[in-house]
């Protein structure tokens, strides 16, 4: 293995040592800026490695400038990352600076600009521009490194944590040594003429990684910061929390803290945490708090106005596991000025009770003391008013409550589980055995809460009653009306009369006045009948009053939708409606409300629907829905002879190839336009799909039927869609009685049809090409002095190549054809000033399969399709729309390929100037063997190109 081979293997080792540190320590604290800085830093010693693994081997100089280039991602950027790096670590101020970032990965990108795009094989660098890249490089490395060793040094020692000084010194060291190799062989040796020591700056620099590394196992260096580590532990905790370093400086706290005591954080940070303890009451030093972990009760906390907090505080010591020092303390404060409430809160308990007593007593309302089971415990005033004695201690209200209303045993255990309990109204005239009940039985409300004591709850309740009986007596009397404004309120939009059992109109809202034409005040007291006039759509005839049926059937009645309403005005609407009667709390009917809309735009757009279900949609023509249900009720001896007509459109795909299918679309509707033209007003013209159509004409013989084909044609004559004649084959058959079974008649017109569309589709296709290439140059002017130059370049190789007439006359016609293809792509695409975009790009390379699909359907043109087709592959086999390789791409495809790319660089373009035609042979030249044949560029330049010169 020589010398080279061995520093490609140890670039590659190194490459595997700067990734694995890199994620072993990203994945430490996910989310860390450090930690992705870090890794970012690895990952540019890995690509520096990486890339010199090979230009270390590389023998070929091109091969070798490459991945020189590729390596200055590494070198390039590495310094300012260090520094970057140094800074957040140190938690330099310096970063908090507006721009300084930028600034200082400013070098970082001039450099591998410059290393990039100014210096390489081939590139020719002036030699003062030369100087001043190696040395700014120089000095960029060596004040950023520099800068970066003295900021850790600095760091450890203006710590006083242990852990930190060691992590310091192992960096600065690691960080020293590749530091000095790189400046011994790349500058010291070298000024004493020992010149041939190779770059290895990529394989120094594992030794400060591995530092790194080092302090990172053993003194968790990047491991989880500290300041990362209290962040997240304050950041969104409930209780107070305080954290001091191991001197009793506060260094943060969590937003309670904040909350509580009153302070901003910068107002509270970098106290001394015995200043906020009272100074009256000190039970905790910060002598005490290194000694042990321990609690503390009943300490008060100052807030920030002098006011005190009592507080049960939880202090816990915070060491460094790997050497036992002491990091500092986490307290954990608990608020205890809700106990003081508390008591004072029992204290108002025992008063609460006292007057609680005094309410029961004196209270003007039914209050009941109750058991677990429903039993009377005690009673006052008002209970004995209102039932007139006292219940039986056996007698259970729930009993009572129970029979007379469903689920009130769910209700009163919910009571049990603490919440207060609305009973629904019950009707009180039970279980008389058990209390000395009053004559007039009564309407009860009431409500049942659980009695607490001394924040726990009972074995008792207290139910309080409300006498309702009144109340009851007016919902009755409101019900009827509250039900009619319910059924109202229902359908407010739309048009809404309420009458009453005779109807007669009491009501009617904003929407029934715009459909009836009635203003409301108008109506009031009118018969319905009178205000609602409805008809038959058909017949005219008037019909029965929707509400009296309701009335008389008590039953909802929805009117069909043949059914319009003759407003004030005369109007004639639609209307969709339903009708549903009234009635009380005894089921009687008191009234009906009767709810319509306007149907009519409904109605339209129904019939539009129904339109097109028998209609095409393109040329509004009957479909062939509408034609099967015509062809079984023409088939009746009144219609005979039925001529059956069969047509079909010719061209219609070279069309939609050609020009898009919206033009073909827009010969479809021209044909039915022409056919509708060209028969009489009874006959039945549908559209079968695609490009079929077929007629029926009843009662017509074989004389009138070719008239009547013969002026559909005379009309298409005259027609022309993109300068394209319309040319249409017909077909038909004369059903003359009910034996020739229809489809017999539609089969025979059908193959008529496809006898004659095999003379006439042929003609019309070859003159439909002729069209498209006139309209693609019409278009596009130069790509008709293009597409000529083209041929004759190819009229001039097949000579050249000693090809017969006929062959050589095909090549010049495959050279006027080969971009036939653009006729569909947009104009703005092929006239567009400047490069493509990739979607313009992709369209454009479509042209090469249109103009073989248009070419192809023209008798004779088969093989000059196919040379169309591929006369964009390539030798090499990266070209398309197959691409094929070599001698699979046919010879005049290959021929078209040179004097296509020929004629395209010699001639000046909308997105670039034309080449001078040295330039054009030396592109011929370089591109021979892969995009193009090289004998046929060979015998291009030699042959055809000097007799065009001379």
């Amino acid at each position: 293995m020589d010398i080279n081979s061995l520093f490609s293997a140890f670039s590659l080792m190194a490459v595997c040592i700067y990734m694995y540190i890199g994620i072993f320590t990203y994945r430490q604290a996910i989310g860390s800026t450090i930690h992705e800085v870090f890794l970012l830093l690895c990952t540019s010693y890995a690509i520096w490695s990486f890339a010199y693994a090979f230009a270390y081997v590389s023998t070929d100089k091109y091969v070798f400038c490459f991945w020189n280039k590729i390596s200055a991602i590494g070198w390039c950027s590495f310094s300012a990352l260090i520094l970057f790096l140094t800074l957040l670590i140190t938690e330099n101020n310096i970063l908090k600076k507006r721009g300084i970032k930028s600034l200082l990965f400013f070098p970082a990108f001039v450099f591998f600009f410059m290393a990039v795009f100014l210096f390489g094989e081939g590139i020719h660098t002036p030699r003062l521009l030369s100087n001043l890249f190696y040395i700014g490089n120089f000095l960029y490395n060596f004040i950023y490194l520099l800068a970066s060793i003295y900021l850790f040094f600095i760091w450890g020692r203006k710590t006083d944590s242990l852990r930190i000084k060691k992590q310091s010194n192992i960096l600065v060291l690691s960080s020293i040594i590749p530091f000095t190799l790189n400046l011994l062989t790349q500058d010291i040796l070298p000024r004493f003429g020992i010149d041939n020591v190779p770059l290895m700056g990529q394989l120094y620099s594992v030794i400060m990684i591995f530092g790194t590394y080092i302090v990172i196992t053993k003194y968790n260096f990047l491991k989880l910061p500290e300041k990362f580590i209290l962040e997240e532990v304050t950041k969104e905790i409930l209780d107070m929390v305080i954290i001091a370093d191991h001197k009793g400086t506060i260094i943060r706290v969590s937003q309670h803290t904040l909350n509580m005591m009153g302070y901003e954080e910068s107002d509270l940070l970098k106290q001394n945490i015995e200043q906020i303890f009272d100074g009256e009451n000190k039970k905790i030093t910060i002598d005490q708090m290194k000694q042990r972990d321990d609690k503390y009760d009943q300490i008060n906390l100052l807030k920030k106005n002098g006011e005190k907090i009592p507080v049960n505080i939880s202090c816990k010591r915070i060491f460094n596991s790997n050497v036992r020092e002491l990091l500092g303390f986490i307290l954990v404060v608990q608020d205890i000025s809700l106990l003081y409430e508390l008591q004072q809160n029992n204290q108002k308990l025992k008063k609460s009770e006292e007057n609680l007593r005094s309410i029961i007593d004196n209270n003007p309302m039914s209050i009941q003391i109750i058991d677990g089971e429903g039993h009377t415990k005690k009673v006052n005033d008002a209970f004995i008013k209102l039932f007139g004695s006292i219940p039986h201690p056996d007698y259970s209200v729930f009993d009572d409550m129970q029979i007379k209303q469903q689920g009130l045993q769910e209700l009163m255990d919910r009571a049990k589980s603490g919440g207060v309990v609305y009973f629904p109204d019950f009707f009180y005239n039970a279980h008389l055995e058990r209390i000395e009940f009053r004559d007039t039985p009564i309407w009860i409300r009431a409500i049942i809460f659980p009695i607490f004591k001394n924040g726990l709850q009972t074995e008792q309740y207290v139910v309080m009653h409300e006498n309702v009986t009144e109340r009851k007596r007016m919902e009755k009397q409101i019900f009827s009306e509250k039900e009619r404004l319910k059924a109202t309120l229902l359908s407010v939009y739309d048009g809404v009369i309420s009458t009453d059992k005779n109807g007669t109109i009491e009501l009617m809202n904003g929407a029934g006045e715009k459909i009836t034409g009635w203003r409301q005040e108008e109506t009031i007291g009118k018969s319905l009948e009178e205000v609602f006039h409805i008809v038959d759509e058909v017949t005219g005839q008037r019909c029965e009053n929707p509400v009296l049926h309701a009335l008389k059937t008590g039953k909802v009645m929805e009117i069909d939708s043949s059914k319009m309403l003759i407003s004030k005005n005369g109007v004639k609407k639609s209307i969709e409606d339903s009708v549903a009667p009234i009635k009380d709390e005894n089921g009687n009917i008191s009234g009906a409300v009767l709810v319509f809309r306007d149907y009519t735009e409904k109605k339209e757009r129904q019939n539009q629907i129904e339109y097109l279900s028998y209609h095409d949609q393109l040329t509004g023509l009957y479909n062939r829905r509408f034609l099967e249900e015509e062809l079984n009720r023409l088939d009746e001896e009144r219609n005979f002879p039925l001529s059956v007509v069969m047509a079909d459109v010719n061209g219609l795909k070279l069309i939609n190839d050609s020009f898009g299918h919206h033009m073909g679309d827009e010969l479809l509707k021209k044909v039915a336009e022409i056919i509708r033209n060209g028969c009489r007003k009874e006959d039945i013209i549908a559209r079968l799909g695609g490009d079929e159509f077929i007629v029926l004409l009843p009662k017509t013989d074989t004389l009138e039927t070719e008239k009547i084909i013969k002026k559909i044609k005379i009309l298409a004559d005259k027609e022309k869609i993109e300068g394209i004649d319309i040319s249409i084959s017909f077909g038909y058959e004369i059903k003359r009685d009910k034996n020739t079974k229809m489809q017999e008649a539609l089969k025979k017109a059908e193959d008529q049809m496809y006898k004659k569309k095999l003379f006439e589709s042929p003609s019309i296709r070859g003159k439909t090409v002729q069209t498209i290439i006139n309209t693609l140059h019409e278009k596009n002017k130069r790509e008709e002095q293009h597409s000529h130059r083209v041929s004759a370049l190819c009229k001039s190789m097949g000579a050249a190549l000693q090809l017969s007439e006929n062959e050589i006359e095909e090549l010049k016609t495959v050279g006027l054809l080969h971009d036939i293809g653009k006729i569909a792509i947009e104009e703005n695409i092929l006239n567009k000033p400047g490069g493509l975009s990739e979607d313009e790009r992709k369209q454009m390379m479509r042209h090469p399969e249109i103009g073989y699909r248009i070419l192809s359907t023209v008798h004779d043109m088969s093989d000059i399709a196919t040379y169309v087709l591929y006369h964009h592959e390539r030798i090499d086999g990266k070209g398309y729309p197959k691409g094929l390789t070599g001698d699979q791409i046919p010879l005049e495809s290959r021929i078209i390929s040179i004097a296509d790319s020929y004629d395209a660089m010699t001639s000046d373009r909308s997105y670039q100037k034309a080449l001078s035609k040295g330039e054009a042979i030396m592109e011929l030249q370089k591109n021979a063997g892969t995009q193009f044949d090289s004998e046929l560029v060979n015998l291009f330049i030699e042959k055809v190109l000097k007799e065009e010169i001379g």
